[in-house]
């Protein structure tokens, strides 16, 4: 064994002796030399054993995890889901009282570690980080030598007029390497943290099979909770990257007007730099990282907590939209009226008043006293709540349906044609996804991707920001006409079926959906608007009936 990887013997280093351990005891956290080996073998006949040399090999976050409470000095037994922490027992009962439903027993997560796929699932996501890195380090390498040699091609054209316009074409050289090399920081600024992440997923991925043998289940489910962050860290920096403009084919942009025959020249219309970017079209995401990722070992459970009926004002009530807002008021909309319905989060009724539209469908908060409203027609309203007025009117030309608003847009559905968006700044609109949407489309963003349904082929579809169908669900088994659609925090997808009567959550690649909910053949009951509450962990959901249901989520 080098001497730069010696690990001594932990208990003949307390009696001053330096001898080499062989072995590496997972529960004392200590290396054993031979003669003690044997010793600590006889007294500890349930602590496991390894190699030091598998010791040593794993990666240094895992050797470095902390085993026990730093506050406490006792071991970790607990993990508390909510705070994503590791706790001993005087930290459960001190700290985590609040949250006592969302703290388990390591013992009862970490027997099967081993063959769970959580650790494979890692090691596949980092090996595809590890690639996509490399890919884009690829092109952008590319781009710099196409950059070099465009550079090289604009300055031998500008040689043939150094002679009689030596003053003017030197000054724009300079401007062509003041461009060339702007654009040259940009992309070296890229590729340093391309490289630097790179190396940081090389080292995780390389040290995945090392954990799977060596590490103890301990270390290897702490280990995948870190191993999530950093990944999730890494995968937001390739977002960022792909989504931004970081990507786009740089070059530097040369009048080819100009020629030796013009004895006189205007400069200031011949000479000038100016850079262009033309979007890429490469895909460098693929499918199973665009999706949100729902972190390992949590699992979802719906609880009704309360239900109230919504204050009619005619037998005719048809509630298609809800939103909350800041204050947890509650704001429902009333397809067959102009009538905007506000209750409490306990669910008694503040008041209502009529927009003095023809009708309403889908809603959307905007801040805590605005609401913008889609019409079921080519209108939508923004509402001022505490006036209780319609303070704008947006012509949308088309007819629209389900909306949601997102960083000062209001993103909505459009019969028969797609998607569109409307800055709320200046008010300019276009498609940012084409396709036939059938009429009553619900939807719903996060992480940059957009969810819509479509009620008539009973599917529920999920698009990225470049227009591509990530996945499409589809079992009319267990939902049929999709209606309201709603995320949570972790991503995950619920939807309210009304001709199913139920809410059915869409897992994060689309393959499979699980009944959350379900209300069956209950008269006078069809679930259509649905809101996921992320301060209070609920799902809001309501029947055009009037009925409102408030789930706990844990």
């Amino acid at each position: 064994m080098e001497a730069s990887r010696m690990t001594l013997c932990g208990m003949c280093k307390q009696k001053r002796v330096c001898c080499a351990a062989v072995v590496w005891c997972t529960e004392c956290h200590n290396g054993l030399c031979s003669e003690c080996k044997n010793n600590h073998d006889v007294s500890m006949t349930k602590h496991s054993t390894i190699t030091v040399e598998a010791y040593l090999n794993l990666p240094p976050f895992i050797k470095s995890l902390p085993l026990v409470c730093k506050e406490h000095n006792k071991n970790l037994e607990k993990y508390c889901f909510d705070h994503n922490t590791p706790l001993c027992i005087l930290c459960s009962e001190n700290y985590h009282g609040h949250c006592a439903a969302a703290v388990v027993d390591l013992d009862s997560m970490i027997p099967n570690i081993k063959s769970s796929p959580a650790i494979e699932n890692i090691g596949t996501k980092l090996k595809e980080i590890v690639r996509i890195l490399q890919q884009i380090k690829l092109d952008r390498s590319e781009n710099l030598l196409n950059l070099q040699e465009h550079r090289k091609q604009t300055k031998d054209k500008i040689e043939l007029f150094r002679k009689s316009i030596n003053e003017e074409i030197d000054r724009y050289r300079l401007e062509v390497d003041s461009a060339v090399e702007k654009t040259n920081a940009e992309i070296d600024l890229l590729l340093k943290d391309i490289v630097i992440r790179e190396k940081q997923m090389l080292e995780l991925s390389e040290g995945i099979t090392e954990i799977k043998c060596h590490a103890t289940n301990l270390q290897i489910f702490l280990g995948t909770q870190q191993l999530e962050k950093t990944i999730n860290s890494a995968e937001n920096f390739i977002f960022s990257v792909i989504n931004s403009n970081s990507l786009d084919k740089i070059s530097v942009q040369f009048d080819n007007e100009l020629n030796l025959i013009s004895p006189i020249l205007d400069f200031n219309r011949y000479l000038k730099v100016s850079i262009t970017r033309q979007s890429t079209v490469k895909e460098f995401m693929p499918p199973n990282l665009k999706q949100v990722q729902v972190p390992i070992f949590k699992e979802i459970k719906v609880t009704l907590k309360h239900q109230f009926n919504i204050k009619r004002d005619s037998k005719n009530l048809a509630i298609s939209g809800l939103c909350v807002m800041n204050n947890k008021d509650v704001v429902f909309a009333d397809s067959n009226s102009d009538r905007l319905i506000i209750h409490d989060k306990n669910g008694s009724f503040k008041f209502d008043f009529s927009t003095e539209q023809e009708n309403s469908f889908d809603i959307t908060p905007l801040d805590d006293e605005t609401v913008a409203v889609t019409s079921g027609d080519d209108e939508i309203y923004i509402v001022d709540l505490y006036n209780k007025k319609v303070s704008k009117t947006l012509q949308t030309k088309d007819t629209c349906y389900g909306v949601q608003y997102n960083d000062g847009d209001l993103i909505f559905t459009v019969k028969e044609k797609g998607i569109r968006k409307i800055n709320l700044c200046d008010y300019k609109s276009k498609y940012i996804y084409r396709n036939n949407i059938s009429w009553g489309s619900y939807i719903t963003s996060f992480g940059g991707n957009l969810c819509f349904t479509n009620r008539e082929l009973h599917t529920v579809t999920l698009v990225d920001s470049a227009q591509n169908i990530i996945w499409t669900f589809s079992d009319k088994t267990v939902l049929q006409e999709p209606y309201g659609v709603t995320s949570d925090n972790y991503g995950n997808i619920y939807v309210a079926g009304y001709q199913s009567n139920n809410v059915v959550k869409i897992s994060n690649d689309g393959k499979s959906g699980v009944e959350v909910i379900k209300h069956g053949s209950i008269i006078n009951c069809h679930l259509r608007a649905i809101s996921y509450v992320e301060q209070d962990k609920q799902l809001m959901v309501s029947s055009e009936e009037g009925t409102v249901f408030v789930y706990d989520i844990k």
